[in-house]
């Protein structure tokens, strides 16, 4: 068992849905703004992330590099994608509408692939919603300065940048950065 599901099995599903709310509220979403839309959760985790209180989607990809594990253990309402060795999730090519990746290019130390995958991902005009620490919340983080977030995403039209502290997650006492970006 990774350090990951033991983590998550620790805090469990005390982290409710209520943070995948705040998210949405962060980018002025409500649990309605996708409907009937395909939406992707890049890095979901094991309860399908903010798929897990959008309503009505038309088609929902939550993918974690995790999936298998996830899978297995089954709190998510849909099956979890996965990533395969390049780094490209079991996704359709533009096959998505809206994207979320939510403290996610934190977690790696390759964010660039994953931006590249949700290039690749996204329809001409989707929508990308980004959620990244900007200081190393514990080991194994990588965190990013504002500057070096908007240039991964350099190819995109940039909506809106914000910056403040990380309410979603309870943690106020760490900065982070919320981007909203059209792919062209």
């Amino acid at each position: 068992m990774s350090q990951e599901i033991r983590s998550w099995q620790e805090r469990g599903l005390s982290l409710g849905t209520d943070r995948y709310r705040r998210y949405l509220a962060l980018f002025g979403s409500t649990t309605s703004s996708c409907v009937g839309q395909a939406v992707c959760d890049y890095g979901c985790g094991p309860f399908g992330g903010v798929l897990s209180v959008l309503r009505d989607v038309g088609v929902a990809f939550p993918v974690d590099i995790l999936a298998e594990e996830y899978n297995l253990w089954g709190y998510s309402a849909f099956p979890i994608h996965t990533i395969d060795a390049e780094g490209r999730a079991d996704v359709p090519s533009a096959s998505c509408d809206v994207a979320f990746c939510l403290q996610c290019l934190d977690h790696t130390a390759e964010p660039s692939v994953i931006v590249a995958d949700l290039f690749r991902i996204l329809k001409p005009g989707g929508v990308l919603r980004l959620f990244v620490h900007l200081r190393e919340r514990t080991k194994g983080h990588y965190p990013l300065t504002v500057s070096q977030t908007l240039r991964l995403l350099a190819p995109w039209e940039v909506c809106s940048v914000d910056t403040g502290r990380d309410i979603p997650n309870n943690e106020p006492e760490l900065e982070a950065v919320w981007v909203t970006v059209l792919r062209p």
